[in-house]
């Protein structure tokens, strides 16, 4: 090979080299970041984590930046690890490296606390609860617990084996047991029995109640495990409810009285209202709601809409439009819904038997068992101070949204 060829071969290998440096260095930035979830929740102390999918695939800014708003909420590490620290709310972002491009989330921290036989308890399972006027929190298990700032206290010297609680417009506490209805007017006890007063039965399994002082007592016989109706009481004389005048079916397992004086009657075969004169009755033929046969829990907001939990979704009535809330429609978790409650800034609380969710009227928030330590959930109890408690088969749980 002369000279000239070999400086020109040397020339055409530099040349080659040089190009396919340059191919290598060439940046292809990021244009998308998406996350895996645009919200979630998340217990403290638990790490769930967030992938980013970054646009387009071939690019070469894959060195993304994780951040936390709120790191005494949440923290994030730059693998996407996000681990709750405390109650709050905070947005974790994940940012391209020259800070052009970011995409964030929404984190919602909540604390839970599970007492099982702590606070004076010498039960687990818990099968009501109600508030007082002085804010003291009244739980029925095997007994009568009353749970206030100071400390617990047993409310019942025998076993009562307490089934649902209510208190009065006067602030009394209405107890039902398998054994009658007893008050406490703060003092003292009375109990009435289908013996002393106009009670149709004496095993009670559910309560309500109204600011007009009327007490209303749903029945179960526990011989022959069926439903007997329910025993109203105002104060002064006693009626009873049945199949045999109006409700739908005897086997009540829920009640609500509304803000217009209605009382609402759930049963495992549909719903009755009754005005004071006129009952009503509804089931999947006349609401247009597949699901409503088999219902379980009722609650009434502060604009006097009616939310049913059944055994496959959530119904809300208000007072002329059904409307239905699946697992299929909305961001509910689970199918059968076992317990409803509100809480001071009118959000709706729902138990099922996937775990616990909450619905603002715009968004749904899912406690499922990835950040949620209980599934057994039976009742639910809103405080002023935002603190929800749950009464389940495994104890008392407390979840914590703020500190």
């Amino acid at each position: 090979m002369n000279k000239l060829a070999y400086a020109l071969l040397t020339c055409i290998v530099i040349l080659s080299l040089s190009t396919s440096c340059e191919k290598d260095s060439i940046r292809v930035p990021v244009q998308t970041i998406e996350l895996s979830a645009s919200s979630f929740t998340l217990a403290t102390d638990s790490v769930r984590i967030v992938v980013a999918q970054l646009s387009p695939n071939n690019t070469t800014d894959t060195n993304i930046t994780w951040t936390s708003s709120n790191q005494q909420v949440a923290i994030v590490d730059q693998s996407g690890n996000v681990k709750g620290i405390s109650p709050g709310t905070t947005l974790i972002s994940a940012t391209s490296p020259d800070g052009k491009i970011s995409a964030s989330c929404e984190v919602d921290v909540i604390k839970w606390t599970l007492h099982k036989g702590g606070l004076g308890f010498v039960e687990e399972g818990i099968n009501a609860m109600a508030l007082d006027k002085e804010g003291n929190i009244w739980i029925c298990g095997q007994n009568v617990i009353k749970l206030g700032s100071q400390g617990a206290w047993l409310m019942n010297n025998s076993n009562l084996n307490p089934s649902a609680i209510t208190f009065d417009n006067q602030g009394f506490a209405w107890i039902g047991s398998g054994s009658g209805l007893y008050r406490y007017d703060g003092s003292k006890w009375e109990v009435f029995t289908t013996e002393n007063s106009g009670l149709k039965d004496n095993s009670i399994i559910t309560l309500a109640t109204d600011n007009t002082g009327r007490v209303i007592a749903s029945h179960f016989n526990r011989e022959s495990l069926l439903g007997t109706g329910a025993s109203e009481f105002d104060g002064n004389s006693w009626k009873y409810y049945s199949s045999a005048n109006g409700l739908v079916y005897d086997n009540v397992i829920s009640m609500a009285i509304d803000k217009s004086g209605v009382r609402w009657f759930v049963t495992t075969n549909g719903i009755s209202s009754f005005d004071g004169e006129k009952w009503k009755s509804y089931g999947a033929s006349n609401v247009g709601v597949a699901h409503i046969g088999l219902v379980h829990s009722v609650a009434v907001d502060s604009n006097n809409n009616k939310w049913f939990g059944t055994n496959s979704g959530l119904i809300k009535f208000d007072g002329t439009k059904w409307e239905s809330f699946t697992n299929q429609n909305s961001g509910m978790i689970g199918g059968s819904v076992t317990a409803i409650a509100f809480d001071n800034n009118k959000n709706l609380w729902v138990a099922t038997g996937a775990g616990l969710a909450h619905f603002d009227g715009v968004k749904w928030k899912v406690f499922d068992r990835y950040n949620h330590p209980v599934q057994d959930i039976r009742t639910i109890l809103t405080t002023p101070d935002g603190k929800i408690y749950i009464g389940t088969g495994l104890g008392l749980l407390i979840a914590s949204l703020r500190d």
